[in-house]
């Protein structure tokens, strides 16, 4: 029969390890080239403080709301909650129930922001303001004497009707008899129809109209240097209203500027950055504002930072600690301060090493992406291939600057941070209607009231043992797992071929201690340090590069190290 005879058998082994994960996610590259740090793909995975990786959380189930497209933490003294917008409806839900908020029409896009002391809706067809309890259209309110009357030496103004959540209060100035001006002390808000204003007093014949005037209308806004920035208004695509400082109800004609006039491009989004700067983003070009509040606004100075990178969705626009990130048709990029003050560049692609999931995103529906800045993380959700919402999440981890990995299974139309209880914590709104909390006691999702396990995958680089040329016989691999509870399975490619299996049901966790319950139950507590498997692999087919991968669909998968073993082969492998 044959004899597999190998000359290198008598050389001593050559090995190769990743002693940690710290250089991230590449799959762009040759998994044989990459560094020692590195992996080629992590799925539902994200990296330890250490270095190491491990399972992403997984999900709990907080509200179902059927539409759910929109969410927005609302923070102030008096009020905490998560609005929830479906359709055109709103909720709202204070970490553990929810409640209708009567009063919002909106349909569409729209965009949530938090002004002073209370949040803004901004939609194509209504401005709504939101004070923690009401829900209502922002309309400026006018006031205009019809009849100064005569006779008066003092006269009282009264506002009536028009079904307010607060009134307006008037107070009259008289001159040689007549009612000759009429002063809004309080302006009122939450009119759903002009009020009636009675003048009385010891005159007579004195008469005044009130009207509601509406505020420009866009789904694009922010708040910024204390007033509310609006644009995709209806023929004005180019164009910047502003608002009032501290008054979204009062828009001043003059106070409005264009962006790339003549470009014929429209504004996407606006961000608000560093002190009085304001991004200013169309799908192919990026600009600065620098919106002093004592200079008019006529006067602002409006940078083009980019002529070639824009954004392609506006909820992708994150602050990430001084910078800004978002997504852009060439990838992941961001702004950065140059070393002169005045100065700003368009970074290169952050997204390299992911190319090849930038490349499957659905350029159609890319405007649908969200992104948010959580746990030193960077979170993108993006819809890839044929979805037409965010379908998975890229995650960045800005503490090892490098990609960590990508999620699936938690298809969502938002992301936001909440802070009930003075805790951060990261609520999602799925494709299916949920609210989701990413929840740190879970290590499954529960989606529409079903708990579906997640599969963790980890695939490193390619090992070459120090050498990409000559042929090698594996002799060992050994694991190293951290507080790990997973049972997993180990796969291996050789020179990038075929997926062959070379264990299941690999413990990853340690037992301490085994307690009986009633009901022939039991509960099993699980050693909090390190497990240390080592399995040979001798009997492989030789190979010039062999690539390891761990994959878990249960439990929490958290891998340290790999080492491996292998001969050099001198001569080829041959039968005798």
């Amino acid at each position: 029969m044959p004899v597999w005879f190998n000359e290198g058998l008598d050389d001593p082994p050559v090995f190769d390890l990743t002693g940690d994960f710290r250089g991230g996610m590449n799959v762009t590259m040759a998994p044989s080239l990459l560094p020692n740090n590195q992996y080629s793909f992590g799925g539902n995975v994200v990296l330890t403080n250490a270095g190491g990786v491990k399972s992403r959380h997984g999900t709990s189930q907080k509200v179902s709301l059927t539409g759910a497209r929109q969410t927005f933490y609302y923070d102030t003294p008096d009020h905490e909650h998560l609005l929830l917008v479906s359709n055109n409806s709103l909720k709202r839900y204070n970490g553990a129930n929810t409640a209708d908020v009567s009063g919002y029409t909106g349909t569409g896009n729209s965009s949530i922001l938090q002004g002073v002391d209370r949040a803004f809706i901004a939609t194509s067809g209504a401005l709504h303001e939101y004070d923690g309890t009401n829900v209502y259209a922002v309309k400026r309110l006018k006031v205009t004497i019809t009849n100064g009357g005569t006779g008066y030496t003092n006269a009282t103004v009264t506002v009536s009707g028009g079904s307010p959540v607060e009134a307006a209060e008037i107070e009259a100035t008289v001159a040689d008899g007549a009612v000759t001006i009429l002063n809004l002390t309080n302006k009122g808000r939450g009119y759903t129809s002009a009020p009636t204003v009675t003048i009385s007093g010891d005159g007579s014949n004195a008469t005044a109209t009130a009207e509601l005037i509406d505020p420009p209308f866009g789904d694009i806004a922010v708040w910024h240097t204390n007033r509310m920035f609006t644009a995709g208004i209806s023929n004005l695509s180019d164009t910047i209203r502003v608002s009032d400082i501290l008054d979204p109800s009062y828009w001043a004609v003059a106070s409005s500027f264009r962006v790339g006039g003549g470009e014929g491009e429209a504004i996407v989004a606006l961000k608000s950055w560093d002190v009085t700067n304001l991004l200013v983003y169309k799908e192919s070009s990026t600009y600065l504002v620098q919106t002093d509040p004592a200079a008019e606004v006529a006067n602002w100075p409006i940078q083009k930072v980019s002529d070639t990178v824009g954004c392609v969705a506006a909820k992708t626009a994150v602050q990430v600690g001084a910078d800004v990130w978002w997504l852009s048709k060439q990838g992941v990029v961001s702004i950065r301060r140059m070393q002169q003050e005045t100065q700003r560049e368009i970074s290169a692609a952050i997204s390299v090493p992911v190319q090849s999931y930038i490349d499957r995103i659905n350029w159609e529906y890319a405007s649908t992406s969200v992104g948010v800045f959580y746990d030193n993380k960077y979170l993108l959700a993006v819809p890839l291939d044929s979805s037409t919402v965010p379908s998975h999440i890229l995650v960045y981890d800005t503490l090892h600057q490098c990609w960590a990995g990508i999620w699936d299974g938690l298809s969502c139309k938002d992301i936001t941070l909440t802070n009930f209880d003075s805790e951060q914590e990261l609520m999602l709104a799925s494709e299916a209607g949920d609210i989701l909390l990413y929840d740190k006691t879970r290590t499954d999702d529960t989606i529409q009231g079903v708990s579906t396990s997640f599969k963790s995958q980890l695939h490193l680089r390619g090992y070459t043992f120090g050498e990409l040329i000559t042929p090698k016989t594996l002799l060992n691999v050994e694991l190293e797992f951290y507080r790990s509870s997973a049972t997993a399975s180990l796969l291996y490619v050789l020179d990038e071929g075929d997926v062959e299996t070379f264990k299941t049901g690999l413990v990853t966790g340690r037992q301490l201690l085994t307690l009986p319950f009633e009901e022939e139950d039991s509960r099993q507590l699980s050693n909090a340090g390190t497990r240390t498997d080592s399995m040979s692999m001798l009997g492989r087919p030789n190979f010039r590069s062999v690539q390891f991968r761990l994959e878990s669909e249960d439990g929490e998968l958290s891998v340290r190290t790999l080492k491996a073993s292998a001969f050099l082969d001198t001569i080829d492998l041959h039968t005798v």
